[in-house]
């Protein structure tokens, strides 16, 4: 058409084609050399040498640079990076057409997830993505076995790695040589996890640190994981702006009012996660100190409101220890004095709750090994003097017998473990304060409530149980006469206006006493059956 219809003077036209492609295409149309009739048009043919790796280098690195332009230097780990570009992601860039399909791919990932992820991670995952589907696709079944770093001690090590190289060998599946390498080189530093059973070449093994990857968004934190597959943050996460908007700057009123918010969304645990990673990891930087100490407070005002949510999860940190981490990670950033000051100054405010106090206070003492059988811990993880301590000590007491004499005292949760406590540091005072705090059968059965312990089981499912020790009842009420009076309390309107806790707790007293659970099975726990059981014959 060109030569036929567009031979003009003075006129050069540059056509720009794949050769080979043209010259079968012709020959077939033409029925005969495609070369030669190709010859007849061309008069000047020049082959476009093919891109070097250098310049296809150089063109990734241009795209993902104008993607991710702004990245904090603090968030760009060179020496992770240089890692997993060069050993895996380089060798899959062999074309321009390559680079294009790989950053358009990224480019609509970060766009959804720069401030939810690890970039690092996300470039990773997405080359994997673009160029092995397959592996990808795969992935998201195997998190488990892909998350955390460590897998276990001593006889669980052998049965975990069997595991994890289950895994491994089911995402790879199918792949050989140059490929598996490329997909191990990423994977593997993508997720620590695997360098127990997949070590690279080259000896490089990444380690794994939990508050670390939480705070980084790193695809190896199970609480990450599922984001970088979905596009979207997880039902339970907490956006990162969010953090270090209450963690970093938010004055009293925003961050107390962020705490309430969080806990109303059923998102506490995860919050308590994220207290721990921004102070444990910037504990070095003296400007954190002040934020240290507004977090501090405002958590422990609001502790006894806030809510476990890990409750339907069996293998995962007790609640009060969430208490007690946080508490380290954001004391030990101050000078000693400050610290104790600013404890003394939350044990003496009304605004905290003794249960939360005597969750501080015995934190402080097992760090002096005091009331435990356990070994010393060693003179720098103690975050308190004894001198210190035996104040803080004094002023337990004063709050325990003030709320006593107030009555207030039963409103604690927690209150077999502050009696206990308050006996192994003053018996006498103990003994008195437990004669005097139960006067009306509400302060009984809120007495009752408050000595029935929680825990969980697994069976088809997770399931909450309730555990009654009446043997520690006892030594504060006459326990079968307590019995006696919760079964004719519990047929009062002074029950019914009792919060469902309550009304579960002290059916699980009842269900102990009269040792008619038909689920023996268990041993002492009381199941949800059982209470609901009790709470209908109640009803009825």
């Amino acid at each position: 058409m060109v030569k036929s219809l567009a031979d003009f003077p003075y006129t050069i036209y540059l056509l720009a084609f794949d050769r080979e492609v043209v010259i079968r295409a012709l020959g077939d149309v033409q029925k005969g050399d495609g070369a030669e009739y190709l010859e007849k048009v061309i008069q000047v043919p020049f082959e476009l040498p093919m891109p070097n790796t250098d310049d296809i280098y150089q063109v990734f690195f241009k795209k993902f640079d104008s993607i991710i332009s702004g990245i904090p230097e603090e968030k760009w780990d060179k020496e992770y990076w240089g890692e997993i570009f060069q050993f895996g992601i380089k060798p899959y860039l062999q074309s321009i057409r390559d680079v294009v399909r790989f950053a358009n791919v990224f480019s609509l990932k970060y766009a959804l997830l720069s401030h939810e992820t690890n970039v690092i991670d996300l470039i990773g995952l997405t080359c994997i993505q673009v160029f092995e589907p397959e592996v990808y696709s795969r992935l998201p079944s195997h998190k488990e076995q892909l998350c955390e770093g460590s897998i276990g001690y001593y006889d669980q090590y052998q049965r975990e790695k069997e595991k994890v190289q289950i895994a491994y060998d089911m995402i790879i599946s199918g792949i050989m040589g140059e490929r598996a390498e490329n997909i191990k080189n990423i994977l593997t530093r993508l997720f620590p996890k695997l360098n127990t059973i997949a070590l690279n070449a080259f000896g490089y093994i990444r380690q794994y640190n939990h508050y670390e990857a939480l705070q980084g968004g790193n695809i190896a934190n199970p609480a990450c994981f599922d984001r970088y597959f979905a596009l979207t943050l997880e039902t339970t996460a907490i956006p990162m702006q969010m953090i270090a908007f209450l963690l970093l700057q938010a004055d009293e009123v925003n961050l107390a009012e962020g705490i309430v918010k969080i806990n109303s969304l059923g998102k506490t645990t995860r919050f308590l996660e994220h207290i721990c990673a921004v102070f444990e990891t910037k504990k070095e930087k003296a400007e954190y100190y002040e934020r240290a100490k507004i977090v501090f407070v405002q958590l422990t005002y609001h502790w006894h409101l806030l809510d476990d949510n890990d409750n339907m999860e069996l293998f995962t940190v007790p609640f009060i220890w969430r208490l007690q981490y946080c508490t380290k990670a954001l004391l030990q950033n101050m000078d000693e004095n400050a610290r104790f000051e600013l404890v003394k100054y939350l044990f003496y405010d009304e605004k905290v709750a003794v249960s939360t106090i005597v969750l501080q206070l015995g934190y402080f003492e097992k760090q002096h090994n005091r009331f435990t059988e356990k070994s010393s811990k060693s003179e720098e993880e103690k975050l308190l003097t004894l001198e210190h301590l035996l104040e803080l000590e004094k002023v337990f007491i004063s709050r325990v017998i003030n709320e006593t004499e107030s009555g207030a005292f039963l409103d604690n949760d927690l209150v077999l473990y502050i009696l206990w406590l308050l006996e192994k540091i003053d018996e006498k005072t103990a003994q008195k304060c437990a004669s005097n705090m139960i006067k009306t059968d509400i302060d009984l059965a809120k007495f009752i409530s408050g000595s029935v312990g929680h825990g969980k089981g697994e069976g088809r499912t997770v399931y909450k149980i309730w555990q009654v020790r009446k043997d520690d009842i006892n030594k504060y009420v006459n326990i079968e006469s307590a019995f006696v009076r919760m079964k004719a309390f519990v047929h009062t309107v002074a029950f019914k206006n009792l919060s469902d806790e309550k009304k579960e707790n002290i059916a699980a007293f009842l269900v102990k006493m009269e040792g008619t659970k038909d689920t023996m099975e268990f041993g002492d726990e009381i199941l949800i059956k059982d209470i609901e059981k009790k709470l209908n014959e109640i009803t009825n």
